[in-house]
């Protein structure tokens, strides 16, 4: 049932019990705080009214929520995010998913860009490499393609982009296509990441949920196995745990 709230019950803490409740958080052990700041911010509504609550925890949980999973619904909206945050802050980033879209091709429609279309996909991708290296730290990368990959320029564009991506990261841990194993044909040198998987389509047939990882684990190397099919997330989804850590941009 419904309760209307007296004026009291209303009132704002006063500063001296906000102070109070922030000395006994930070008066705990620092891999203690860590854990809770890990724990708040899995919870998307819970992130902000943590990192406002005082400088000294903002200073201590922010790396936290850089580390989250980041996604993007665009290489543009990365381009924009980028510049809004310091050095410090992008160097925590280890888990990406882009997903790549079509450029703008209006300044091409209205005679403003010289060179062609393709001159407009070229400086589209300088930038985007611009962007994707004040990001040094990352560990994870997933790339889902343009969905209109029968346009040649916008292929090319997305197979330039998979082969800087071993130039951009040398140490990559896990690179996550959207994508058949076919690409590695296309782009050979997305053999030198650690570990690849593959997340087919629908267009590539029934076994769309499936995904492949390119070299098996060490054990797995040891028990002479050559390959290793390992399930994979479906595109839009993945396990709770993972859900909570992902912030969408």
């Amino acid at each position: 049932m419904f309760r209307c709230q007296r004026s009291s019950d209303l009132e704002t803490p006063s500063a001296t019990s906000k102070t109070a409740a922030y000395s006994h958080l930070l008066s705990l052990p620092s891999e203690l705080r860590i854990e809770i700041y890990t724990l708040a911010l899995t919870q998307q509504a819970a992130a902000l009214p943590l990192l406002t609550t005082s400088h000294a925890i903002t200073m201590e949980a922010i790396p936290l929520l850089f580390a989250r999973s980041l996604t993007f619904a665009s290489q543009q909206k990365l381009i924009a995010w980028t510049p809004q945050h310091s050095p410090a802050n992008l160097n925590s980033v280890r888990d990406l998913t882009l997903r790549l879209a079509d450029i703008d091709l209006s300044p091409v429609l209205a005679g403003t860009i010289k060179g062609g279309v393709w001159s407009l996909y070229a400086s589209h991708l300088a930038e985007l490499w611009a962007t994707l290296r004040h990001l040094p730290s990352l560990e994870k990368l997933t790339v889902v393609p343009p969905r209109n990959l029968h346009s040649t320029l916008l292929r090319a564009f997305y197979i330039t982009l998979l082969s800087m991506l071993t130039k951009l990261w040398p140490r990559l841990k896990l690179l996550i296509l959207h994508d058949d194993e076919d690409i590695l044909r296309v782009v050979p040198s997305l053999g030198e990441v650690a570990q690849v998987e593959f997340v087919p389509t629908a267009k590539f047939g029934s076994g769309a949920r499936k995904g492949r990882a390119l070299r098996p684990s060490s054990k797995e190397r040891k028990g002479g196995s050559e390959r290793v099919d390992s399930p994979m997330a479906e595109a839009d989804s993945s396990d709770a745990s993972s859900q909570g850590r992902r912030m969408e941009c």
